[in-house]
């Protein structure tokens, strides 16, 4: 089904695809979509993922800051940033 939607990009828990109509939400234009894999460790509805210009600076600056609603995951080949928050159905990754 994702299929029609884009141009597969990668595999990262899920397909992910690049969409050939971009979706505007507010001022943002979601151009990537990505189906995630159920986990049973995260069972928030949805997530989204965000790219920083420097991500380095980014974990260095907030991860300390806001211990309570961001964590750092780190994997074999990459680590990201968790935001989560308990009143919110989503988590989003850096």
């Amino acid at each position: 089904m994702v299929k029609a939607l884009g141009n597969f990009v990668n595999e990262n828990n899920g397909p992910r695809v690049a969409l050939r109509e971009p979706i505007k939400v507010g001022e943002n234009t979601i151009i990537h979509l990505r189906i995630r894999k159920p986990d049973s460790y995260r069972m928030q509805v949805g997530c989204n993922d965000f790219d920083v210009p420097d991500y380095e600076t980014f974990k260095n600056e907030n991860l300390s800051k806001y211990p309570n609603n961001l964590r750092l995951i780190k994997r074999e080949d990459y680590e990201m940033v968790e935001f989560f928050h308990p009143d919110f159905d989503v988590l989003a990754y850096v």
